[in-house]
C-alpha cells in the first residue's frame, strides 16, 4: 500500500517539478534530448550508438536523427568500432564539450535565479532531501 501511494506522489511530483524549474530553462538551438545524449557521451565517454540508445531509451531510427543533428553542429563525431566496423561510436568533439559547459553555465545562473525564493533553511532541506533521494534512486 505504502509503495503504491509512494508512485502516486512521485506522478503528482514529477510534473510539478518540470514545471516550475525546468520549463523555460534549455539550451539555446538544441532540444532537450540532444543535450541529454550530449552529456551521457560526456559522463560514459566513446561508446557504441546502441550504449547510449539503451542509456536514454531512445530507439535507433530517433537517436540516428538527434546524432545526425549533433554531427552537423560539430558537436559529436562518429567512428566505426576496430573490431567491428558496423559499429558506430560516439564521441564528443572540443566544440560539443565547449558547448556543454557554456549551457551549463547559462542554466546554473537560470536555475540559481528561480532558487532565490527560498530562504536558507530551505535551500539546506531540499539539498538534504534531493541528496537522500538520489542515493534511493541510484538503486533503481
Amino acid at each position: 500500500m505504502e509503495r503504491q501511494l509512494l508512485a502516486d506522489q512521485l506522478m503528482q511530483f514529477a510534473p510539478i517539478m518540470m514545471k516550475k524549474l525546468f520549463r523555460d530553462l534549455h539550451a539555446e538551438g538544441l532540444s532537450m534530448h540532444q543535450m541529454q545524449l550530449m552529456n551521457c557521451i560526456r559522463k560514459f565517454g566513446t561508446q557504441p550508438m546502441r550504449f547510449y540508445g539503451e542509456k536514454l531509451m531512445i530507439s535507433k531510427p530517433n537517436l540516428s536523427v538527434l546524432v545526425n543533428k549533433l554531427l552537423c553542429e560539430g558537436y559529436l563525431s562518429r567512428s566505426t568500432a576496430e573490431t567491428d566496423r558496423r559499429i558506430m561510436n560516439l564521441a564528443l568533439t572540443v566544440a560539443g564539450e565547449k558547448h556543454i559547459e557554456e549551457q551549463r553555465q547559462e542554466l546554473r545562473v537560470k536555475m540559481t535565479e528561480k532558487l532565490s525564493a527560498f530562504n536558507d533553511d530551505e535551500v539546506t532541506r531540499l539539498l538534504k532531501a534531493i541528496g537522500e533521494l538520489t542515493l534511493l534512486f541510484n538503486k533503481l
